[in-house]
């Protein structure tokens, strides 16, 4: 009405439902704003009414006093209040996103009988979950008178104060029995806990907020909000003056490692240990345990994922000692459960089922529940890997458990992993009902995590489908993204098979061959079985064909999963059958009985001495590979991550012409 040349409406409804919730639907407000589309973006009129209600004023004198703006509509009810109310309704402008009872007595200095006024008046309003709330124009009229009255720094500080002693009183909860509480506690007043931090940050006093900084650290990673964890941490870290302030600049830069976790799997910053070997050299010097406990368990988890996993294993086990010495119970835990993949991927089996049941008895024992749900995790990865118990059922068991906690990141890893079982076990409709709840989680969440394990799963459902082109387009844009052998491994398989399918032997034989590697070390039979497969498909291209007929002997002995998988893959079908009809039935038949007699880590590294004579050495790593595809020298990882989603977003509901109702 206001402009009648505005046009787009519909490509503009994010910012539009902005406004609208800044002005709380408020008609005046509406009408003031509008009044500026001629002149402003959307996106700099939402920007400007959240800077201020100054900007919702208009000059026209033909217009009443009430219309000219906003604060003239709230002017007359604020002389109408007693003083008591005026001051209390100041106070109450610095709370973001509402209030408790008790907040409103302790900041806003609020009696019961004042606070009924104001609820009575409809200045403030009780909502039904017992917060009270404030209009947001109104509060931003209140917040000016606030100022006048010479209250704001005191009311401030009050509100800082509050919120930073109640995340310190949450650290006990997040680490037992009531940690669901505390989590919707933290919920419900994350916005307050974001404005006292912001106001700390910019009077530069933020030592004080140091004592619930692991508050926020176990909430983020909870959450899985490690985007607004980088923001307050890093944020902070370049707002803040830091001349006389080591310890705290240390303890953020501690923090926004913590919160680049989902993307550990892509990104190691040496600088990263420097920041942290610095706060354990302080945490030694003022006898700080817990803050030396948690440097040694970050820098662990830093090299684990950087693969050096001895010496992650060493430093790992230096903060589960302390954490049990100073009766953390929690962090003993959460230490005990990150050495279990090094173990894994180092070959000790046993020792990592063993961390595994000690870090699920120690998260049980003190009502740890996502504790619990990632340690039952690890156990059955392990189980997996070994051989031992393939079932998908525990898989999804620990989908549960994540799902009732709502964790979002453990939710994406269990529903990644829970689809690739199920594939391997020829449950194609579970596998694809599995990978839209991944995908639905990853973009709930964001996290690296969860694009990873649903690209896994949607490569293999490509592969199934009888469009390899698809699955390499997936693993090759996966592959540079992720270094972590969690993740790794199972793409550089899909990339494998991919390229086998499509008859391309010799781009697949690097993806084989150094993952074999890495598997025989870590004695993985699960993804041992499933690299051999494609081996065999090669050794009968090379005419190997007895040795390939006992490799498959050995398999279908050896292989944790059911016959079918093999057999109803059609490259390897195929191959087996070339085998037998050149070898004859019987000799066929006694190549299989000689393989089925033997030890299955034998023959593959046999197979590894077989592989090693073929000329691939030259053949271009997956970059180079992407290089080529796009004719492009280097390619941005963000780029590659933007690609992948691009494609998961594409054909999501038809999963590529696959008849599929989720």
């Amino acid at each position: 009405q206001l402009s009648p040349t505005f046009q787009g409406a519909d490509q503009f409804q994010e910012t539009i439902d902005r406004i609208c919730q800044l002005t709380e639907g408020m008609p005046l407000a509406l009408l003031l704003a509008a009044a500026w589309s001629d002149t402003l973006t959307l996106a700099q009129i939402a920007d400007e009414i959240e800077a201020g209600i100054g900007f919702l004023e208009q000059t026209k004198s033909d217009l009443p006093l009430r219309h000219r703006g906003i604060r003239a509509v709230f002017e007359p009810t604020w002389q109408r209040l007693t003083e008591s109310e005026r001051l209390v309704l100041a106070r109450f402008s610095v709370f973001a996103g509402g209030c408790t009872y008790e907040a409103a007595t302790q900041v806003a200095k609020a009696t019961p009988a004042i606070l009924q006024s104001l609820v009575n008046k409809a200045l403030i309003i009780r909502t039904s979950s017992g917060r009270y709330e404030m209009h947001e124009l109104l509060r931003q009229y209140a917040n000016e008178r606030l100022e006048e009255l010479d209250l704001f720094v005191a009311t401030k500080d009050a509100h800082a104060e509050y919120y930073r002693d109640l995340l310190s009183q949450q650290e006990a909860h997040l680490k037992g029995n009531n940690q669901n509480e505390s989590l919707k506690l933290i919920d419900a007043e994350f916005s307050n806990v974001r404005s006292a931090w912001g106001y700390k940050v910019s009077i530069n006093d933020l030592e004080a907020f140091m004592i619930s900084l692991e508050s926020l650290r176990l909430y983020f990673l909870m959450r899985s909000r490690l985007v607004d964890g980088r923001s307050l941490s890093e944020n902070a870290i370049h707002a803040l003056h830091w001349e006389g302030k080591q310890q705290t600049l240390l303890a953020l830069q501690l923090l926004s490692i913590w919160m680049r976790s989902d993307t550990f799997t892509s990104e190691f910053r040496p600088e990263d240990l420097d920041s942290v070997q610095a706060l354990i050299a302080l945490a030694k010097k003022h006898h700080d345990t817990s803050t030396l406990a948690l440097g040694y368990m970050t820098q662990g988890i830093l090299y684990s994922h950087n693969s050096e996993y001895d010496h992650a294993l060493d430093l790992l086990h230096e903060a589960q000692t302390i954490y049990k010495t100073i009766g953390d119970n929690y962090n003993h835990a959460f230490a005990l459960r990150s050495q279990c993949l090094p173990a894994m991927f180092t070959g000790q089996i046993e020792r990592a089922h063993d961390l595994a049941n000690k870090a699920y008895s120690l998260s049980d024992a003190i009502g740890d529940l996502r504790g619990s749900a990632e340690a039952l995790y690890l156990k059955t990865i392990q189980e997996h890997n070994d051989g031992s118990n393939t079932n998908v059922e525990n898989m999804l068991q620990v989908v549960k458990m994540h799902e009732d906690l709502g964790e979002g990141r453990g939710l994406s890893i269990s529903l990644g992993a829970a689809g690739m079982i199920a594939w391997m076990h020829s449950n194609y409709a579970l596998a694809r009902s599995l990978y839209i709840r991944c995908w639905e989680q990853f973009e709930r969440s964001g996290l690296l995590d969860g694009l990873l394990s649903a690209t896994i799963v949607r490569a293999l459902i490509h592969i199934t489908d009888e469009e390899p082109n698809k699955a390499l387009y997936l693993s090759l844009h996966a592959l540079p993204i992720c270094t972590n052998l969690t993740y790794f491994e199972p793409i550089r398989w899909c990339h494998a098979i991919a390229r086998v399918n499509q008859g391309q032997y010799q781009m697949a034989l690097p993806s084989i061959y150094f993952s074999m590697q890495q598997i025989i070390a870590a004695e993985f039979i699960s993804i041992l079985v499933k690299m051999l497969a494609l081996a065999i498909i090669l050794l009968c291209e090379d005419n190997k064909y007895i040795f390939a007929s006992e490799l498959a002997g050995a398999i279908l002995q050896h292989s944790p999963y059911p016959q079918s998988w093999l057999t109803s893959w059609q490259p390897l079908s195929a191959a087996l059958n070339r085998a037998r009809a050149t070898l004859g039935d019987d000799l066929y038949a006694a190549a299989m009985k000689n393989g089925a007699g033997q030890d299955l880590f034998v023959l593959a590294k046999s197979t590894l001495s077989e592989l090693e004579t073929w000329d691939w050495r030259e053949i271009p790593t997956y970059s180079e590979q992407l290089q080529i595809e796009y004719n492009e020298h280097t390619h941005n990882k963000l780029a590659l991550k933007e690609k992948l989603i691009a494609f998961h977003r594409k054909n999501l509901n038809t999963l590529d012409g696959q008849e599929f109702q989720h």
